[in-house]
């Protein structure tokens, strides 16, 4: 069984582990955020397809639909946030810590 989806993307490597991790809707992955600042749903096809501050959301695709994880979720909020304070994100360190939760 493919245990990890790994993409190439503007230099780095996403990763999404297939066995460890629950696919989820972009609707889905809007309510892990509060209430008041979900984002809409081309947001979601945005930070995908563009990203931000080079930085792309993980998706795969499954049955023609795209789906990504709680934890890519929070991978790719962690190095937003890393590259809007100017520090360098080890991705070490961001799969880490979201593998625990």
């Amino acid at each position: 069984m493919l245990r990890f989806v790994n993409l190439i993307t503007k230099g780095s490597i996403m990763a999404i582990d297939l066995e460890r991790e629950r696919l989820i809707s972009f609707s889905e992955a809007a309510k892990y955020l509060p209430s008041d600042s979900r984002p809409h749903a081309s947001t979601w096809w945005r930070w995908w397809r563009v990203g931000v501050k080079r930085i792309r959301l993980e998706t795969v695709v499954c049955g023609g639909r795209r789906y990504t994880t709680a934890e890519a979720v929070k991978r790719f909020f962690h190095r937003v946030t890393s590259a809007t304070d100017g520090r360098d994100c080890d991705l070490g360190e961001a799969t880490e810590s979201t593998r625990k939760v």
